[in-house]
């Protein structure tokens, strides 16, 4: 395992000589720790998969690029390297609080606060992560346009080459493909999050959200929208706070399936076959 002392030493203006870690529970990609150095706590994350340096690298980069907007909370970034074998990332500890209601509606104003973010084409200037995932930022006009060639169509393709689909699932991907064109709002870009769901939202002491783990870009922010309701676990009070300050467009509510095909394609990709019901599921509603 990764030398904790040498790693903190290499980013802490006061030196440690000893450190008390814990593991902590949550996360499928990487090892995460509790690292406690001089009666301080950080949150320390290491991988030694060839890729988890440029996975760390695109994860600093969006909470800077979060950051920078002075519109949500992300953890302070203290660090990144690799020693050994290993890469790291070191951010300030959250001290994780229950999601009350002065939360929730914390929540749901600044993630309208961020979307306010806007772009004149959906993309970014570098590709990154999601989960494990690369993730193409290649920037475009249109919304649908990015949402096929840079989300979707990817994923298929790797769920494809891996036997998790079969060609009857592409083909009904390909015609998903078309009925989209006619979905898809026309809204300008907005810096999202790209990957909200709930555990990737904590509360502090304060009761404010603080953001972790993005996948930024600029794309439709009824993506964030979406993830929020793929696997549960938001408020109503998070809905209607985002309403108040940011309304949606018509016919949100429908269309937040669509968009949670990428993500279930991630999930596919990563985890296996038991994603794949709900995929066929939202794929037979647009026959």
């Amino acid at each position: 395992m990764i030398d904790f002392v040498t790693v903190l030493n290499r980013h802490l203006s006061h030196p440690v000589s000893n450190v008390y870690t814990a593991p902590v529970m949550g996360g499928d990609i990487n090892q995460s720790f509790l690292v406690i150095a001089n009666k301080t706590k950080y949150f320390v994350k290491v991988n030694n998969d060839p890729s988890s340096a440029a996975m760390f690298m695109s994860e600093l980069n969006g909470l800077k690029t979060l950051d920078n907007t002075k519109s949500i909370r992300v953890p302070h970034m203290i660090g990144k390297g690799e020693l050994g074998s290993y890469s790291y990332l070191i951010l300030e500890w959250i001290e994780n609080q229950m999601k009350d209601d002065v939360f929730w509606e914390h929540l749901g104003r600044d993630l309208a606060r961020l979307h306010e973010t806007r772009h004149e084409k959906f993309g970014l200037d570098e590709d990154n992560f999601i989960g494990g995932l690369p993730q193409c930022n290649e920037w475009k006009e249109k919304w649908v346009d990015f949402f096929l060639e840079n989300r979707i169509e990817p994923l298929v393709k790797m769920a494809r080459d891996e036997g998790l689909i079969s060609s009857d699932v592409c083909y009904k991907f390909e015609k998903c493909s078309i009925r989209l064109i006619d979905i898809m709002p026309l809204e300008n870009p907005s810096l999202v999050h790209g990957d909200l769901w709930s555990g990737n939202i904590m509360c502090n002491n304060s009761s404010e959200a603080v953001f972790i783990d993005p996948a930024v870009y600029y794309g439709h922010r009824e993506m964030d929208i979406a993830m929020t309701v793929l696997f549960g676990g938001f408020s109503p009070i998070f809905y209607d706070s985002y309403q108040e300050y940011f309304p949606m467009m018509s016919g949100w509510q429908d269309r937040l399936r669509y968009y949670n095909l990428y993500p279930l394609l991630v999930h596919l990709n990563l985890f296996g076959m038991e994603y794949l019901p709900r995929i066929n599921d939202i794929l037979s509603s647009l026959e």
